[in-house]
């Protein structure tokens, strides 16, 4: 059982357009278990700050070759699996940038609630498709390069990205 960390802001970091009805609630009521836990939207908040503009061409082909596009268009293309690993390697970026900053945009936290150091904590995880969000199995206490039956197993799917992101205050 994790301690618990009152000292630190705890941001919760998820695409809701990547999980079902029921996933997002759950996301939801992860701000019931303690005041420093917030969930947040990546797809709500406002990235043109870090916009920029890159050739298609480099990432898939079933866009039109040639063709440029905002980054910022390109999240907001439908999820496919041949677009998830720029998404997600945007999403790491933009979101430690941003760190206080994007909680404050999502109106989840106050400003006087973020430090100005902003030191961060960065975590990601995927759930399984039949599991529930908060089940997890972290016999020791931390669970860090746990692979086992996970990339050949039909139990697995990338479905989720949990970006847990731990502001110092």
């Amino acid at each position: 059982m994790a301690k618990v960390e009152p000292d630190r802001l705890i941001c919760l970091y998820y695409l809701d357009d990547t999980l079902n009805k029921d996933q997002n609630q759950q996301m939801q009521a992860l701000e019931n278990l303690a005041p420093n836990i917030r969930a947040i939207d990546f797809n709500k908040l406002d990235w043109s700050e870090y916009d920029f503009e890159f050739d298609t061409n480099r990432l898939t082909s079933d866009l039109d070759s040639d063709k440029k596009m905002r980054m910022t268009e390109y999240l907001k293309l439908p999820n496919i699996d041949k677009r998830m690993g720029f998404r997600l390697d945007m999403m790491r970026i933009l979101m430690l940038l941003k760190a206080g900053d994007g909680f404050i945009e999502s109106k989840k936290i106050k400003p006087e609630e973020i430090s100005n150091s902003k030191s961060v904590i960065y975590f990601d995880f995927d759930a399984k498709i039949e599991g529930k969000i908060g089940e997890l199995n972290a016999p020791l206490g931390i669970l860090a390069s746990r692979t086992k039956d996970v990339v050949h197993s039909s139990k697995y799917k990338i479905v989720l990205l949990l970006l847990i992101v731990l502001v110092i205050l």
